[in-house]
């Protein structure tokens, strides 16, 4: 409609070009801002990813934390917690290697966290990241827990002490320990810590 009247001429082709003016003004202005908006969805898109990313690794961090647990109770009381272990650091491994950045990426950080495992827990813990990146728990270092005479493993501490296998500390209090077979609930009755020492 505007370029029909700028074709007839007159007084209102004046107008038709204010208006003309105006539209492409307007266009303009509507273009910078749809890339405006593209822009800050992209950054926002970017932002939700990081935040799930972070998110995510919070939750590994919990579950990592949780293995931890479930190894220190394997260390003190029976093949139970051992196996919900080894279930849950193959879960683990399993959700990193979908969500949690790069295969290199998890397999340094639960590296990390197992290697934390290892020096406190006297346990030696292998990781096999080809092929199936699954990780394999090796028991090791009950002397750790200064194992009573009568106790049923103690026989395996001391091949583990013949092959050189050293522990570096116990579970902490807080936890079920193992005397005699028996839980204390961590409270170790002082006879059954000094039949282990000795």
């Amino acid at each position: 409609a505007i370029y029909w009247t700028r074709a007839r001429g007159g007084g209102a082709g004046a107008a038709a070009d204010a208006k003309l003016a105006a539209v492409e003004v307007s266009h303009n202005r509507s273009v910078e801002l749809l890339k405006e908006a593209e822009r800050l969805y992209r950054e926002a898109e970017a932002l939700i990813s990081r935040f799930y990313k972070a998110l995510h690794a919070v939750s590994v961090s919990v579950k990592l934390n949780h293995a931890c647990v479930l190894m220190e109770m394997a260390l003190a009381a029976d093949d139970k917690w051992d196996k919900e272990a080894r279930a849950l650091l193959d879960e683990l491994l399993a959700q990193c290697d979908d969500q949690y950045g790069s295969a290199h990426e998890c397999t340094l950080y639960v590296s990390a966290k197992v290697g934390e495992l290892q020096v406190r827990f006297g346990r030696d813990i292998h990781t096999r990241t080809a092929g199936q990146k699954r990780m394999k728990l090796a028991l090791a270092g009950f002397d750790a827990l200064r194992l009573p005479a009568d106790h049923p493993r103690v026989d395996e501490v001391r091949r583990m002490k013949a092959r050189g296998v050293q522990g570096t500390v116990g579970t902490p209090a807080a936890l079920p320990r193992v005397y005699n077979g028996d839980r204390d609930g961590g409270a170790a009755a002082p006879a059954a810590v000094a039949r282990g020492k000795a």
